[in-house]
């Protein structure tokens, strides 16, 4: 059985929320959405992958932490990357201040793309 080669690719996402427990994430979703699935989902995966309000170019993402706790990030397509070191120099970009901003945290995660 040959098995195909799996290709992760990366992405830069800027924090907007943090919690201490999945539950503080429920009520920013909407009403006819299953939380159950989103807990399920990050129990299982690490991840929970959205969209954002409708628009194909840009996604959330639910992220479990190592310490626990749970960050809420968003992101767009263009800001996926086919390598981990082009991801984290736009991650840099992404949380450096400029003119229109002080800076934002950023995670730099990876998915295996499907076939």
């Amino acid at each position: 059985m040959n098995q195909t080669p799996t290709t992760n690719r990366y992405y830069a996402a800027i924090v907007i929320a943090k919690a201490a427990t999945l539950a503080e994430f429920r009520e920013k979703f909407q009403q006819d959405q299953d939380f159950a699935e989103v807990e399920q989902r990050i129990r299982e995966q690490g991840t929970y992958q959205f969209i954002i309000g409708g628009q194909d170019d840009r996604f959330g993402v639910i992220v479990a932490l190592p310490d626990r706790s749970f960050a809420a990030c968003g992101a767009m397509n263009s800001w996926v990357c086919d390598s981990y070191e082009e991801a984290k120099e736009l991650a840099e970009r992404l949380s450096r201040p400029d003119e229109t901003s002080e800076g934002h945290e950023v995670l730099v995660m990876s998915f295996t793309p499907e076939a």
